[in-house]
């Protein structure tokens, strides 16, 4: 990105711009000011709210492309799950309950 790009973030966020791809306000600067300020073509993806910290960048030969690791977000839905039995049951979780947790 060029110098433009980066007073602007500066000036509108009150820091340094710390390369955080989620940040709104660059985002929002993009869009504004286009592709040329970033030097080079970029591409905005979307990622579902749900899967906003389960994803991985991967860059191969100055590209760089995006993959949602469902893994690791099946795995905090699943810890989600047994915290909230917990937090319902107590410290003893029933075989019922463990049933209808594998069953979702």
């Amino acid at each position: 990105m060029d110098d433009e790009v980066r007073d602007l973030y500066k000036y509108r966020a009150g820091k340094k711009y710390e390369g955080d791809r989620e940040d709104l306000i660059m985002i929002q600067i993009y869009k504004e000011v286009g592709a040329e300020h970033f030097g080079g073509e970029v591409v905005l993806e979307y990622i579902e709210e749900k899967y906003r910290g389960h994803y991985d960048i991967h860059e191969y030969d100055g590209m760089e492309s995006i993959q949602i690791n469902i893994h690791s977000y099946q795995l905090q839905v699943l810890q989600t799950a047994i915290q909230e039995l917990i937090d319902t049951e107590g410290d003893y979780v029933s075989k019922e309950s463990l049933k209808q947790l594998s069953k979702s």
